[in-house]
C-alpha cells in the first residue's frame, strides 16, 4: 500500500481504481482508511 504512494507515476485515475477494487475485495473499511492518503495527494 505504501509502495503505491510512494510511486510518483501514481495519478488520481489510479487511485480512484486502487480504492474501488480495495473496497471491493476488503470492505469499506479498508477504503476510508486511504482517503486522507488520497486528499494529501490531490492537494486538497
Amino acid at each position: 500500500m505504501k509502495r503505491a504512494l510512494a510511486r510518483p507515476a501514481l495519478t488520481v485515475g489510479d487511485t480512484v481504481a486502487a480504492l474501488t477494487v480495495g473496497a471491493r475485495r476488503n470492505g469499506a473499511g479498508t477504503a476510508m482508511a486511504f482517503y486522507p492518503c488520497v486528499d494529501l495527494t490531490i492537494g486538497a
